[in-house]
Order: C-alpha cells, then structure tokens, then sequence
C-alpha cells in the first residue's frame, strides 16, 4: 500500500514580540488510502519529533489547514503518524517555503 502526504503553503506568518517566532500555516492533504492520525515536526538537530499538530485525523482524500510553529528555523523533520501505527519522516523541509512534499507509507 503507498500512502502520500502533501503538503502546500496557504501562507506564512510572522509574528514579533520579546522574541521572534514564525509560524507557517499549510494545507496538509492525504493523498492515500490510510488515515493520517498525527504529524509533528523536530528541528533537524533534534531527534525527537514534537506534540502531536493535528486537532483531526485526515481522512484518505482529505486535507486540512495546519500551523507549524517554526521558531527561528523554518527547516524541520516532519512524521506522519497513520491509522494504521505505521510512521513516515520526510527530513529537511523546508515549511516557509510550502513548495511541498511528500510522505510514502510502502506498508
């Protein structure tokens, strides 16, 4: 079974206060035939990926509006937790940009 994950860039936020923080809000479609039922993101010096970002699973053929919060480095690892416990990271995305990409589930 493959499983894709796209995601596409709606807009890019930043916002300012003690410290700068930059968001990026991206549409995440499931382009597959399992349940999306998590996505996180880790910086790439980290090896653990965060808080669970979606507040709804994303249905096969669905997709939904998610804000990553980026901090000061828009490059992030992302995981794609499905339905099934499968996991999938794609490494070094770049969410400021939204050029998008994707996640395979080959189980």
């Amino acid at each position: 079974m493959k499983t894709n994950l796209f995601l596409a860039a709606s807009a890019v936020v930043l916002m300012f206060g003690t410290s700068a923080m930059a968001q990026a809000t991206m549409t995440v479609t499931n382009d597959g035939e399992v349940a999306i039922v998590g996505l996180a993101i880790s910086g790439e010096s980290s090896d653990d990926f965060g808080d669970n970002l979606l507040d709804e699973e994303i249905a096969p053929g669905e997709g939904v509006e998610v804000t990553f919060d980026v901090g000061d480095d828009c490059v992030q690892d992302v995981q794609a937790t499905y339905e099934d416990g499968d996991t999938e990271e794609v490494m070094g995305v770049d969410l400021c940009e939204g050029d998008g990409f994707e996640v395979e589930d080959e189980d």
